[in-house]
């Protein structure tokens, strides 16, 4: 087995799908969220409690080639949980 096995080039993995990123404003889930842009995703939610950080993850998203929407929440609390898919759902 080569050393990148499991890395791949698949521009069209993601294609036409909608993901919902959650923890996504910096780190390996900024990171993950541009990932599934550059793989064809349609339109990504990302959140995090970090709002400057997940505009500009947001715009960063939205330059690769995606619909981006950047939802201001804390996963500890329930009803952000709920907003997140309500509002990924809606949009």
């Amino acid at each position: 087995m080569s050393k990148n096995a499991y890395v791949t080039d698949n521009r069209n993995q993601f294609k036409d799908k909608v993901a919902v990123i959650t923890g996504s404003t910096q780190g390996i889930g900024a990171e993950t969220a541009k990932l599934f842009a550059s793989r064809g995703a349609r339109a990504i939610t990302i959140c995090g409690r970090n709002e400057e950080q997940g505009l500009k993850v947001k715009h960063e998203i939205e330059q690769i080639g995606s619909e981006c929407l950047f939802v201001k929440a804390d996963l500890a609390e329930v009803e952000d949980c709920r907003n997140i898919i309500s509002l990924t759902e809606k949009s």
